[in-house]
């Protein structure tokens, strides 16, 4: 793990690490910025399998965890840029799920290929795969909802 950390997340102070027989690794960054970074530049894969990263609570329990919630970059491939501000891709995002970070790529339209939000989701429960946007002349849109992993891009629609 330390190994994948120095050379993934080489942009931050390498955070201490503490690991637990359970299979969670605790990562305690130097601060909030470095943690931020870290969170906003994912997905992460460790051996071809999602690294599940979470801000830790007071009320995380290791014995009782069960990983229903967690955070999920999702995008959305033709949303206009008129949408892309933080304020309205939380607004956006809030309508499946709990809006955690917007890409700061995103918010500062430095990018913009597609717009793009981190998002904790309940895995247990669906998730839209449209959402109803309204654009600056009033008229409501439909856009699409796409998961993004580090290997490959896949919309709602096929998870079936």
């Amino acid at each position: 793990m330390r190994r994948y950390i120095n050379q993934i997340w080489n942009t931050v102070t390498i955070p201490e690490l503490y690991y637990h027989d359970e299979g969670y690794c605790i990562d305690k960054f130097q601060n909030i910025a470095d943690m931020k970074e870290i969170m906003c530049s994912g997905p992460y894969t460790l051996n071809n399998r999602p690294l599940i990263m979470k801000q830790w609570s007071p009320q995380f329990d290791f014995g009782s965890e069960f990983l229903a919630k967690i955070p999920l970059w999702i995008r959305f491939p033709k949303l206009p840029m008129n949408c892309w501000s933080g304020n309205s891709l939380s607004r956006i995002a809030s309508t499946i799920r709990i809006p955690i970070f917007v890409d700061e790529c995103i918010a500062k339209q430095t990018r913009i290929f597609f717009a793009r939000i981190l998002i904790e989701v309940n895995v247990t429960k669906p998730l839209p795969s449209k959402v109803p946007v309204m654009d600056e002349s009033e008229e409501t849109i439909v856009e699409a909802v796409a998961i993004l992993s580090s290997t490959k891009l896949q919309t709602m629609d096929h998870l079936g």
